[in-house]
């Protein structure tokens, strides 16, 4: 499965040397602007990464990515800015549960090392979430199970019960 990725930021000479210096990775989609990355979202989502610049006009970085962990919430959240103050990169974390801060200019090889590990970190975030899944429903039939044998008849009576509803 190739997880996608989402790359925004308002100016678009920004997101064509993004998409050089991602140019062997697949899977990946640039929006110029928040609100039409939201478009995007909604339109071809779930994402598995999310990158976004922190100054845009319509929106700035953190309320779009804090927008996008409500809409797609397993989508791991990057930042990638200019404007590298370490009130932004706290705030970034704190309010927008961000795996990482990148400051521009962002050298190929550190951007796709970033990548990669957010795209780990999704992959990691998927399986938990499966295996829990998982348990959750092997513990409830097991439930069932011993219910089942404790008490056949009033099991067999739930059971035809349940199925006229």
């Amino acid at each position: 499965m190739i997880e996608k990725i989402l790359i925004v930021d308002d100016e678009e000479n920004v997101l064509n040397g993004i998409k050089r210096s991602l140019r062997k990775t697949k899977g990946l989609h640039a929006a110029v602007g928040a609100a039409k990355a939201l478009e995007i979202i909604d339109a071809e989502g779930p994402f598995a990464v999310v990158i976004s610049d922190q100054q845009m006009p319509d929106i700035d970085g953190i309320t779009f990515l804090k927008e996008v962990r409500e809409r797609n919430p397993m989508a791991v959240r990057m930042m990638l800015s200019g404007n590298a103050d370490q009130k932004t990169a706290v705030d970034a974390v704190k309010d927008a549960g961000i795996f990482r801060f990148l400051n521009k200019p962002c050298s190929s090889e550190d951007l796709s090392e970033a990548v990669d590990s957010a795209i780990n970190q999704f992959r990691l975030q998927k399986a938990e979430k499966d295996m829990l899944q998982d348990t959750l429903a092997g513990s409830v039939k097991m439930i069932v199970d011993i219910i089942s044998m404790r008490d056949p008849e009033s099991f067999a009576r739930i059971s035809r019960v349940r199925e006229w509803g």
